[in-house]
């Protein structure tokens, strides 16, 4: 029998020769490199691709077992990293689009008597003033109301023209068109030119920046004191740096326009006064 010794060492030797034949021989690492490569031991790549370069790498069968996890790392990171490739395109980004809003129509406060008011239109729609709101671009206030003038306070006992400053000066309105005197024409002259130039000073006062439009009196009648009325208006809006409207020369209105049995004016009425307030502020 074979000794314990000769045994082991017959055995050390027949180790020592598969691990030197061993150290020659090499341990293939495949690359499939596509747009998404995939990589494995063995030769064996998975998923299967139809569309990609093969890259065999060799790696030492004697290589510790450290380097070899390594390799394998190295391979795999390369192989994601090809995932999004180098001329991927970057992922859009959202976009945030300014939407505009327009501004806000500017506010016109109208002040006047029934004529205003729109006694005598068929429709609110159709009165002068709105007419003239709908072709500017207004916001229509409409704080108009029967009998008033620069004096007179109406049959109704409210408030004359003056007195309505404050709630005026309320709204804040960025136009303030002022129409009426054909209630105050039986007022001495004197007292009107007074009234009426008050009133605009304290409009002005009240609304230093708002832009004021000041509407003569309209008669579908002659009357003989009509032109003093309507020459206080002028001068006293002339004096406030204010927009003046004469209804007067050439007259807008005509007979035909009166209501029978009323005052008032129809349609035709109110489109005449508004059309001559239109072509005057140049709307």
């Amino acid at each position: 029998m074979r000794s314990c010794d000769s045994c082991v060492r017959q055995s050390a030797s027949k180790s020592s020769s598969r691990l030197a034949n061993a150290s020659d021989k090499q341990f293939p690492v495949r690359v499939f490199e596509n747009r998404c490569a995939v990589a494995s031991f063995g030769g064996r790549p998975f998923p299967e691709s139809t569309d990609h370069e093969e890259r065999v790498v060799s790696i030492p069968a004697r290589t510790p077992r450290g380097l070899l996890l390594t390799a394998a790392v190295l391979a795999l990171t390369a192989i994601l990293g090809g995932c999004a490739g180098p001329s991927a395109a970057p992922l859009p980004t959202a976009s945030v689009v300014p939407v505009s809003t327009p501004p806000p129509p500017p506010r016109a406060a109208f002040l006047g008597d029934s004529y205003t008011l729109g006694v005598g239109a068929s429709d609110p729609s159709l009165r002068w003033s709105s007419r003239v709101a709908v072709s500017a671009g207004w916001e229509e206030i409409n704080l108009a109301q029967v009998g008033t003038g620069y004096v007179s306070n109406g049959r109704t006992g409210l408030r004359n023209l003056s007195e309505m400053i404050p709630t005026v000066a309320g709204f804040n309105p960025d136009i303030v068109v002022v129409a009426g005197g054909q209630n105050d024409i039986a007022q001495d002259a004197r007292d009107e030119a007074v009234a009426v130039g008050a009133f605009f000073q304290d409009l002005r006062a009240a609304l230093p920046s708002a832009r004021i439009i000041a509407v003569g009196p309209s008669y579908p009648l002659v009357y003989a004191d009509a032109e003093v009325v309507n020459a206080a208006v002028r001068d006293a809006a002339q004096a406030v740096g204010a927009d003046y409207v004469d209804l007067l020369n050439p007259p807008v209105l005509a007979p035909e326009y009166l209501i029978p049995g009323s005052v008032h004016v129809n349609d035709s009425g109110h489109a005449a006064i508004a059309s001559r307030v239109e072509a005057s502020l140049g709307l």
